[in-house]
């Protein structure tokens, strides 16, 4: 019975195996089959426009992944790389055969920051002299804001321009789980660190609404003056106009378009028909998808330079580190402690870089695993190579960790960063396991052998040494900072105990050396690494080849991007809440992470 189980097991094995190859080939049929049959790459020749679609999930990293069937039921969002975004919209800006570009937002998703740079790319191409025409039924806050940019915007008549302003609600288990017999222990340090909270109680503490208030101001702030510096309004009117929101737009009978063309937030209300009509005429040619993609764009441009590639032997590597910081190796899109330690170990023991740029888009996560990071960066340092930190939309708690012993320290001023606290987190079922009548019983050899067990609750010699060890964590995170930031130990607790700063105040507080983006960065290393001839390599993880088919894939899908249903984002904050909650998987139960920042992609 037993050989014929074994040989059953391995036949189903080899089964699958076989199953799940057919079908990836069989797919990868189908796409060349498909490929073939499309037109040759359209390209731009001469007075040619850019079209650049955004209808995705704008990131700094792409998450992938080795399940082959999950890959197929994904249907989620196209992922788009922001550096590739700005790139290409800087590479049109200095060509003569672009003469415009055409901006199509819809269905966009992006941080804060990643708005900013994009803006800042957009900005950069107009200083050309080249317009920007943007068109969409309606815009969302996100897409109006790059959308702003333009010299021209256009709308659906059932469109509109949806400014809200900002939000950040959490759902609270605090009560639920006391119901239900879950107990959840809680060690911290840091009066601000408001990670945990949703697992203590039933709303907001006062000094996380205080802090959340201070940094949702900044962005706010910035936001609105960079659209109002664009659309030419007064300073404060989008906060004037949006405390009036009702009364306002009751004088235009309900109608949102014409409320926007008359507060001059677009410069036009079209059918389909039209905005179509006038894009073909701005990039002076037929059909409905006027102007050349932008992801066609970069392939002409890939080939045109095939050749050109600079042969100098000094580099500067880019190593992108988004996303939580979990123990172990992990795929792209996380941050594990081993695998980003081990890019970092690649980049230092290669003889011919000379300078390190960490790009850092992580609210944290293990403790551990952060130190384990950072200690890469001091042997780099060690080893008389420089170490420079771009910060994207969020370097918060331990993504501030790791950044904090580098040379040199850029951020946006829509940057989240800092949360400089510690916290702990162990739930216990015994309660909930006694409803049952199950119950855990044994012996142990000493009182911190059986301290912790899920089924009898975590013991008080247990619980104190949990306590000192996110004391010592704490007292380890502001020696590191104050060395890093030439402070003491005493001014760094001043700004910490887990408070959230934006960018801006970042700076003020001395936690960020100046504002600059991903390139401000590489230029910096290379002045710090005394080189003026170089190329900037990206060390990142290999893709298997089913990881790169996929990924190919979705990258030339076009399927728009549905928007998420009421249920759906509800579902989302619980299931968020949930998953943050699995990946705490540090071995002492100690997390540098950042409670109530907003979520990046």
């Amino acid at each position: 019975m037993k050989q014929f189980l074994l040989a059953l097991g391995k036949a189903l094995n080899i089964s699958r195996i076989i199953l799940l190859n057919v079908l990836f080939f069989g797919v990868l049929t189908l796409i060349i089959v498909a490929s073939s049959q499309q037109d040759e790459l359209e390209t731009i020749d001469d007075e040619g426009v850019l079209r650049l679609s955004l209808n995705g999930l704008i990131v700094e990293q792409e998450i992938v992944s080795d399940e082959i069937l999950a890959q197929l039921q994904n249907d989620g969002p196209q992922q788009i790389l922001l550096f590739d975004v700005i790139d290409t919209i800087d590479r049109a800006a200095s060509d003569d055969r672009v003469k415009g570009l055409i901006l199509l937002p819809s269905g966009m998703s992006a941080s804060f920051t990643s708005l900013d740079e994009i803006g800042q790319a957009l900005s950069r191409f107009k200083e050309t002299g080249k317009p920007i025409i943007s068109t969409s039924q309606s815009y969302s806050q996100s897409a109006y804001y790059l959308a702003s940019f333009a010299d021209e915007i256009y709308i659906g008549d059932m469109g509109g321009v949806d400014l809200m302003g900002l939000a950040s609600y959490r759902p609270y288990f605090g009560e639920f789980l006391e119901r239900y017999g879950i107990d959840v222990h809680v060690f911290k340090v840091g009066t601000y660190k408001s990670a945990v909270e949703p697992f203590m109680g039933g709303a907001m503490s006062a000094p996380a609404r205080e802090n959340a208030e201070q940094w949702m101001g900044d962005l706010w702030g910035s936001f609105t003056k960079v659209v109002e510096t664009n659309r030419h309004l007064e300073p404060g009117f989008i906060n004037t106009w949006l405390d009036h929101y009702p009364e306002t737009l009751s004088a235009h009978d309900g109608h949102f378009a014409s409320m926007a063309l008359e507060l001059g937030l677009v410069d036009g209300i079209k059918t389909r028909t039209e905005r179509l009509a006038r894009l073909a005429e701005f990039a002076d040619e037929e059909g409905d998808d006027p102007g050349v993609s932008w992801r066609n764009y970069r392939t002409q441009l890939q080939m045109e330079n095939l050749f050109d590639a600079s042969d100098s032997e000094q580099k500067i590597a880019v190593i992108v580190a988004s996303g939580e910081i979990v123990d172990g190796s992990q795929p792209p899109g996380m941050i594990g402690g081993d695998s980003t330690a081990e890019l970092i170990r690649r980049a230092r023991e290669d003889n011919e870089v000379d300078a390190l740029v960490l790009r850092v888009n992580s609210p944290g996560g293990s403790a551990n695993a952060s130190e384990v990071i950072r200690e890469q960066i001091v042997a780099t340092r060690e080893a008389g190579i420089p170490v420079v930190i771009s910060m994207g939309g969020l370097a918060a708690s331990g993504g501030y960790w790791i950044s904090t012993s580098a040379d040199y320290i850029f951020a946006n001023p829509q940057t989240i960063t800092g949360s400089i606290g510690v916290f702990g987190i162990v739930p216990t079922f015994d309660r909930l396991a006694g409803e049952y009548s199950i119950y855990s019983d044994g012996v142990a050899t000493t009182p911190m052998a059986g301290g912790f067990d899920p089924l009898n609750g975590i013991s008080e010699p247990m619980a104190r040494t949990i306590q000192l060890s996110i004391e010592n964590i704490y007292k380890q995170f502001l020696e590191i900072v104050a060395d890093g930031r030439n402070s003491t130990p005493e001014k760094i607790n001043e700004i910490a105990q887990g408070r959230v700063w934006s960018g801006k105040r970042a700076l003020e507080l001395g936690l960020v050396d100046e504002f600059g983006t991903l390139d401000d960065a590489v230029n910096h290393a290379a002045a710090l690494a005394e080189i003026e001839d170089y190329r900037t390599i990206n060390i990142t993880q290999p893709l298997t080849p089913a990881q790169q088919f996929f990924r190919d894939m979705k990258q030339n899908s076009s399927v728009e991007t549905p928007a998420m249903t009421t249920t759906e984002r509800l579902l989302g904050a619980f299931q968020q809440q949930l998953i943050q909650l699995n990946q705490l998987n540090d071995p002492r139960h100690v997390y540098l992470s950042c409670g109530g920042c907003p979520e990046q992609p």
